[in-house]
């Protein structure tokens, strides 16, 4: 019963993730995303019944399961990543993030068609910001608010940069939902680790590894809070 409350709960956020539908149908997303609460509630439920020698490798099998979720689509809900990349790609060449905006023709040397797009048909996506351009095709992006400096403060910034230095090129958004599948997965072993050390139950830390918002948040949209939550 557990490893099946399991599964379905990881089928539910693969269906979930993968389903395009955050501007075109927000109720349909919504629902799904209500389904995988529902299911997770189901397999903290199922996790009592499990033998306590067994409630550890199952948690972790349970954790990297449903982190691995989030790597199925592009982020889904959120364009903060975006940000994130091109903030480690300006640290990566020697410009502080700080110093310019997005749209900044300073930095326009170091844009790419994947972070700034052109064209009408490629400038039409709701989650697309236009930019300011001189010619006649159009010029976007799909960092957001890319007249506004970065907000992140200096620790996030080195975490940007470690990605931007260890993604091969053009790994796009992939590497940094890497990065948060792996912060998530920290997060666990250390709850794990903290329940240890103070003789509590450790099916507690089911409530972080198998939560929804952990692939949906954490790893498919790459937000950088996990890594403050683990910093925590």
């Amino acid at each position: 019963m557990p490893v099946l409350a399991l599964c379905a709960l990881v089928a539910a956020l693969v269906w979930t993730v993968r389903y395009d539908g955050n501007f075109t149908d927000p109720l349909g997303l919504s629902w799904r995303y209500a389904a995988c609460w529902a299911l997770f509630a189901v397999a903290l439920l199922a996790l009592r019944r499990v033998p306590g020698r067994l409630v550890v490798p199952l948690v972790l099998a349970g954790a990297f399961a449903v982190a691995a979720t989030g790597l199925v689509a592009e982020p889904r809900t959120s364009t903060d990543s975006y940000r994130y990349a091109w903030d480690g790609r300006v640290q990566a060449a020697g410009v502080s993030p700080y110093d310019h905006a997005p749209q900044d023709p300073a930095l326009a040397r170091l844009r790419d068609p994947w972070l700034f797009p052109s064209g009408a048909a490629a400038c039409a996506g709701p989650d697309r910001a236009r930019i300011p351009y001189a010619g006649r095709t159009p010029q976007c992006t799909r960092i957001n608010r890319p007249s506004v400096h970065t907000i992140y403060p200096p620790v996030a910034e080195v975490y940007f940069l470690a990605v931007d230095r260890l993604s091969p090129e053009g790994a796009r958004h992939k590497p940094l939902q890497i990065g948060a599948g792996a912060l998530s997965l920290g997060v666990t072993v250390a709850l794990l680790l903290i329940l240890r050390r103070r003789g509590t139950d450790p099916r507690g830390a089911a409530y972080w590894a198998w939560c929804p918002a952990v692939p949906v948040e954490a790893v498919n949209n790459a937000h950088v809070d996990v890594l403050g939550v683990l910093l925590a």
